[in-house]
């Protein structure tokens, strides 16, 4: 800790708070994206494993898919909050200018 520094003013607070939002906006998207990527890969196994007739790889295979789609229902819920935290954010500036 810095004990010479003298304590942050709220608009450089906000600045930081927005920043923080923005990388964390930016984290769950790259997050998302690199999720849908594999989920399309675990479908075309499926597919892959069905036309081959390997029942009990597609079950195991479809039980990934389950917990990637409620992951991603998940990250969509993430990303409500953080827009949500973004307007309010730009409310609360509009509000103080």
């Amino acid at each position: 800790m810095n004990f010479f520094r003298k304590a942050p003013t709220v608009k450089e607070q906000q600045r930081q708070n927005d920043r923080e939002l923005r990388k964390a906006t930016r984290e769950i998207d790259r997050d998302k994206v690199a999720l849908e990527r594999e989920e399309k890969k675990l479908e075309m196994e499926i597919k892959k494993m069905a036309k081959e007739g390997n029942n009990e790889g597609c079950k195991v295979l479809a039980k990934q898919l389950v917990q990637f789609l409620a992951f991603k229902f998940r990250i969509k819920q993430w990303v409500l909050i953080s827009q949500s935290l973004g307007q309010w954010a730009q409310q609360r500036k509009q509000w103080e200018a």
